[in-house]
């Protein structure tokens, strides 16, 4: 790299040549990178906006080439070993995925990437399986393993300046740390998360890294990994990564299939189920964040209950109870917040009417066919946090939907229409605007049962009447097809 002196004009020029100043003295742009980087840091906060600037001025420098940038990196977080702080993660995150210059992005990301790769394979060479211990000892260290996997897992899934060659290379990088250190690194291998705690989280941030950096040959990614049995055929079959550290057993995982088998697959587009607590037993910091998530293509974090252990009512007093597992309320509920995230906000017509139904439904809880929630929050669980609708009607419609058209149409009988418009659009989105839709009913032993159920629609398109077990029930529309009298 070059280091250029831009003049400000005849005065600049004359002051240099009256006082000279020593080559050392002029800083470099490996130290004005440098600097710029460790105040990012943890620098004062007023310092750090300028900081930001000197680093950008390096990294889009046309004199850096893409390999000096690479070097310099490699440098920095190799070689000198820097810590990896949060609010460096933050600043390279925003700079690697969200800068303005996508070229400047890509730069970033194509010199970025191999470092983290490398850089896990150096944390491993270092402290082998004491690591996950090692990192809960030091919140230095801690920070520093969980941004390197993170920033990697984030750059493999959204970056588009990655090359297939580089793609490669950093896959095979962690195939070849999983071949080091097979003791503790493939699936097959059961982590004992009290005496090394963090370990099996790492690892499973691992596997997703792997899922996410090139597209996904399976039979070599099992091979590569251990993934074994029931965990291999789910890899296999849908390219699901199931990150429990080996602890769920073969009930919980025919639900996680029977489930995922049951809603329709255009709806969503998770690759892995992690079950933090207990099987992966991340820890917790005071506040009760978890101190490792798990970054990369859409995911769900389920609970470890066992089937059976423990059973909840999903209905309201006004309704007959239903009691299912708490083992799969969590798995239904967390796979439609993936069925909201991926069918229905790509959707246009879905996602405006799924928020037109919450404004409607206003701050009445009983307005809401998940009604017992909503009259817990202070302000309004569905309106402060409308992520959580869909994903909690799910609570109801797949433990029994027949029961949950009924609690519609009680309300609708005591004046309000809102939850049987909730119904409908439940029973929509798993139509895919067909002329059929699911109903569930399911065991406490966590078996789902299926039904496909028949629609008619209205010349607009609203549904207007379903056939359930040849018995029809009607609704009446108004023009926009919502219930009326």
């Amino acid at each position: 790299m070059r280091v250029a002196l831009l003049g400000l004009g005849s005065v600049l020029t004359l002051a240099i040549a009256a006082f000279p100043v020593a080559a050392s003295e002029i800083p470099s742009d490996r130290d004005k990178l440098f600097a710029a980087l460790d105040t990012l840091a943890g620098g004062p906060e007023l310092a750090r906006g300028s900081a930001g600037s000197d680093a950008m001025a390096v990294i889009a420098s046309e004199e850096c080439t893409d390999s000096d940038l690479a070097d310099l990196l490699g440098t920095y977080f190799l070689e000198l070993e820097r810590p990896f702080p949060n609010l460096l993660h933050v600043w390279l995150s925003r700079a690697t995925l969200h800068g303005s210059d996508q070229q400047v992005r890509e730069k970033l990301q194509g010199a970025l990437a191999p470092v983290l790769a490398a850089r896990i394979g150096k944390l491993f060479a270092e402290r082998g399986a004491k690591l996950g211990a090692a990192a809960a000892a030091s919140v230095t260290l801690r920070e520093t393993v969980v941004n390197t996997m993170q920033l990697l897992a984030e750059i493999a899934t959204r970056g588009t300046g990655l090359s297939e060659a580089s793609r490669r290379e950093i896959y095979g990088s962690l195939r070849s740390e999983i071949a080091r250190y097979p003791y503790f690194l493939r699936k097959n291998v059961t982590i004992d998360v009290q005496a090394r705690p963090l370990l099996a989280t790492i690892r499973a941030q691992l596997y997703q890294i792997m899922r996410d950096i090139k597209p996904l040959d399976a039979h070599s990614f099992v091979a590569d990994t251990g993934f074994h049995g029931r965990y291999a055929e789910f890899v296999r079959r849908d390219g699901l990564l199931v990150l429990d550290n080996n602890c769920l057993d073969e009930a919980q995982l025919q639900a996680i299939e029977d489930l995922r088998d049951a809603i329709p697959a255009s709806l969503h587009n998770e690759t892995r189920i992690s079950v933090h607590n207990p099987c992966l037993g991340t820890p917790r910091n005071r506040d009760g964040s978890w101190w490792m998530l798990i970054r990369g293509s859409q995911g769900v974090n389920i609970s470890g209950l066992r089937v059976g252990a423990v059973v909840a009512n999903q209905f309201p007093a006004d309704s007959e109870p239903i009691e299912v597992s708490a083992f799969c309320s969590v798995l239904q509920h967390e796979l439609n917040h993936v069925v909201n995230a991926y069918g229905i906000r790509n959707n246009p017509a879905l996602a405006a009417r799924q928020a037109e139904l919450v404004e409607r439904a206003g701050a009445d809880s009983q307005q809401f066919l998940r009604s017992q929630i909503e009259e817990r929050s202070d302000t309004g669980l569905f309106r402060s946090a409308p992520q959580e609708f869909f994903a909690s009607i799910a609570n109801q419609y797949l433990s029994n939907s027949m029961q949950t058209m009924e609690l519609g149409f009680e309300r609708l009988l005591q004046g309000y229409a809102e939850p049987l418009n909730q119904f409908l659009f439940f029973l929509e989105v798993y139509s895919l605007s067909g002329t059929t839709s699911l109903f569930f009913t399911q065991s406490e032993a966590c078996r789902y049962q299926v039904e496909t159920v028949t629609l008619e629609r209205n010349a607009k398109g609203f549904i207007r009447r379903v056939l359930v077990d040849g018995t029809p029930y009607e609704f009446v529309l108004d023009s926009r097809g919502y219930v009326t009298w």
